[in-house]
């Protein structure tokens, strides 16, 4: 299952957390990635660049989102919503990190 198909709640209490250098924890870190699709509209993509907890490059996050299947993985046509929606699930996986401490 892609990780993007999780709840936050499955998230908050199944995924391997990460330690950032600021003294925070990350189950899923998630970027906008943008895609030239057939018809030559551009559609945003939010893939996670934390796999099995360990941090990934950009490059090698899509490739993984790619094996998966970029279409299972939340798309937008605008930009913006992408990133709200990223942030949305941010902040939801935040409150369900705090209710498991």
């Amino acid at each position: 299952m892609p990780d993007s198909l999780f709840t936050p709640e499955q998230v908050a209490k199944k995924k391997k957390r990460i330690h950032n250098p600021d003294g925070s924890v990350s189950t899923e870190i998630t970027k906008t990635f943008g895609f030239t699709i057939d018809d030559g509209r551009t559609i945003f993509v939010n893939i996670p660049t934390v796999w099995n907890g360990k941090r990934l490059s950009d490059k090698d996050a899509v490739k993984m989102a790619q094996k998966k299947g970029i279409k299972s993985f939340p798309t937008f046509f605008v930009l913006e919503d992408a990133k709200k929606a990223a942030q949305e699930r941010s902040d939801a996986i935040g409150m369900e990190l705090q209710k498991t401490r």
